[in-house]
């Protein structure tokens, strides 16, 4: 049937498989491009028996997206500790989860994922003249024993485990095996340069031999059969581009990119991923309040990430009524828990972050002389405060005056409400036609050199707390978490405190 097709079929496939090529090339180079920084290197803390797959998914990874990957690679004990001393590096990449999970539990990777599976064989030098089908043949008299080194190896540690369960390991012990640093040692003491008969590595590692030499043979036997390795990669605590090193776990799971790289080296059960979706994007609702306490953190979020980030800023009023017409972010930063709990039902539970102080701000030197809240009756006295139905700010002003009894005397003196607490400090500096406004702390601080103000004490409702919570219906909710945890993080509360917030996160 080949045969029969014409050149020309032949030339427009070639072309329409270079396209492909050239536009999946395009598609990780637009997604990078979204990337804040790919000049900083991706570090991977990796083990020998990832050598050859991992050298050749870097080389396509550099080559599809820009960015230089350095593989730092010593077996998995070795590569924890150097991991761990060097407190730097974005992936940790040993040979059997166990050693991804000691990381976690030292608190050096956050996420874990699954990439492929290794099972223990035996292989046998080229030349060797007896035949080992069996566990007698491996440990017959003569036989030059090359294993793994069981206090530094993966597949050392699996193997001394399956054999000790099995009551076989004292038998190996008895042969006087040589213990080999990692398994590439063992694979060129027995394929290249013959010191060991035999030896025990991983199939990749001994498909890969292979390869390199037909002559050596390998050997599957069931005492071996359960000696797996699950490989794991985390994700390391210590990565300044999370983003992007999320993004290489997805290239060397891509099913275009490194899955069949992993499979050609004889890797089994590879975690295929479709082709990984376009830079993520976050719809954030938040208070009009929050944003000079958040913004700086997102926008380092977004880099950090390698997320677009959505704000939309307004009163929690105005917030609140489009949520409940059907338009949901994926995070909602309150400006107080009454408007959390009108919406509690679409969103994870929330945490309260920080408090704001209510104050009535007044011009310099206090001219009115404007000490509680019952002084805001003076007649003729200029107001402004809150809208009750678009803010937070207005419905707590209005609580405030409700449980003060001062609301039917001040509100005869109301001559602006506003969504936000910037536009009436705004108004009072520009404009001088209001006397005194009910505002945050966090409004006047910015402008304590030109205004005055008098805190609103004594009543709950006057030191709002501002709640955060993932929303159920988030496209993205790790993300998103990740988010909620980072404008809680110690450069957040510095943030906030400095603008005049109290401080209540983690």
């Amino acid at each position: 049937m080949v045969n029969k097709l014409s050149p020309a079929i032949l030339v427009f496939a070639g072309s329409v498989l270079a396209v492909g090529a050239l536009i999946g090339a395009l598609y990780w180079m637009q997604d990078a491009g979204a990337s804040s920084d790919l000049d900083q290197p991706l570090e991977v803390f990796c083990v020998p028996a990832m050598r050859l797959p991992m050298e050749e998914i870097a080389r396509e990874y550099e080559n599809a997206l820009g960015q230089k990957v350095i593989l730092h690679f010593d077996p998995s004990e070795t590569c924890l500790a150097k991991f761990e001393i060097a407190k730097k590096g974005d992936l940790f990449l040993p040979a059997d989860e166990s050693y991804v999970h000691i990381a976690k539990e030292k608190n050096l990777v956050d996420e874990i994922t699954s990439l492929a599976t290794m099972h223990a064989v035996l292989i046998v030098r080229p030349g060797f003249p007896r035949t080992i089908a069996s566990w007698d043949d491996f440990l017959a008299k003569g036989n030059k024993l090359g294993l793994p080194n069981p206090e530094v190896t993966a597949i050392g540690k699996l193997t001394k485990a399956e054999l000790q369960r099995l009551g076989k390991w004292k038998d190996v012990e008895a042969r006087n095996p040589t213990y080999l640093g990692d398994i590439s040692r063992v694979g060129n003491a027995v394929a290249k340069i013959g010191a060991s008969d035999v030896g025990i590595v991983f199939d990749a590692i001994a498909l890969q031999l292979q390869a390199l030499n037909p002559n050596m043979k390998i050997v599957h036997l069931k005492e071996l059969k359960d000696v797996q390795a699950h490989i794991k990669v985390g994700l390391a605590k210590s990565s300044s581009q999370p983003g992007n090193a999320r993004r290489l776990v997805n290239f060397i799971l891509g099913k275009d990119h490194g899955a069949p790289i992993l499979r050609k080296h004889g890797y089994s059960e590879v975690e295929v991923r479709a082709a990984p979706t376009r830079r993520p994007e976050l719809v954030v609702y938040a208070g009009s309040m929050l944003q000079p306490a958040i913004e700086k953190s997102l926008i380092e979020f977004e880099k950090r990430e390698n997320v677009k980030i959505t704000r939309v800023y307004n009163g929690c009023g105005i917030l609140v009524s489009e949520m409940k017409a059907g338009k949901m972010p994926d995070l909602y930063f309150a400006c107080d828990t009454s408007f959390m709990l009108q919406v509690k039902e679409d969103f994870e539970p929330a945490k309260n972050v920080s408090n704001n102080q209510l104050m009535l701000i007044v011009k310099k030197g206090n001219p009115h002389e404007l000490k509680r809240l019952a002084d805001m009756g003076k007649p003729g006295l200029r107001v402004g405060v809150g809208h009750e139905h678009q803010c937070a700010m207005g419905a707590l002003t209005k609580e405030t005056f409700l449980r003060t009894g001062v609301y039917a005397r001040v509100v005869k003196n109301v001559k602006v409400t506003a969504p936000t607490g910037d536009y009436l400090v705004n108004q009072m500096l520009l404009s001088g036609q209001l006397d005194v406004v009910v505002a945050y702390r966090s409004n006047w601080l910015p402008y304590k050199d030109k205004l005055d103000a008098v805190p609103i004490e004594g009543i709950p409702c006057a030191a709002p707390s501002q709640p955060i919570a993932v929303a159920k219906s988030s496209t993205h909710p790790d993300l998103s978490r990740r988010l909620m945890d980072f404008l809680q993080r110690e450069e957040s509360r510095r943030q906030f405190q400095n603008l005049g917030f109290g401080w209540e996160g983690k």
